[in-house]
């Protein structure tokens, strides 16, 4: 049986629940061609700057991160290192796709509302895709509410 997984699905699916490791390397590879698997829908276009205002729970944005450093500084007022005030405490995780380590990320908690979560994918790069020059650096950056 084949799956297939559209961009609308993707974009309802963020509004209720986090993506699953298929669907975000759906998005972060296929980004490149804005096409998803077996669609010829756009998923999502890299944003050329941070948000103006704070995302809501549900919002799931792309960006380049080389093209935009600053792509964390969206409004929110995120849970500070306990070490040092002026940093904001970001916990690291890896996920597996087929035994291997393919998505690489941090996740941040809020300091006003604690049930809203910012997680920040990105793909951890195979040798064959380390070769390849000029591909962009995508994050693909998922805010929600868990409540």
């Amino acid at each position: 049986m084949s799956t297939t997984i559209d961009s609308q699905s993707i974009v309802e699916a963020a509004h209720a629940r986090w993506l699953n490791v298929d669907e975000i390397i759906c998005v972060l590879t296929n980004a490149h061609e804005s096409l998803c698997w077996g669609t010829s829908e756009p998923i999502l276009l890299p944003e050329e700057a941070p948000p103006t205002s704070p995302p809501t729970s549900g919002t799931i944005l792309l960006y380049d991160r080389v093209a935009v450093r600053n792509y964390k500084v969206d409004g929110h007022d995120w849970v500070r290192k306990r070490s040092n005030q002026t940093k904001i405490r970001e916990d690291h995780f890896k996920l597996r796709h087929h035994g291997e380590y393919r998505i690489g990320g941090t996740y941040v908690h809020s300091a006003e509302v604690d049930t809203l979560h910012r997680r920040v994918y990105r793909l951890i790069k195979t040798n064959k895709e380390k070769a390849e020059a000029g591909r962009k650096e995508l994050v693909l950056v998922h805010y929600l509410d868990t409540d």
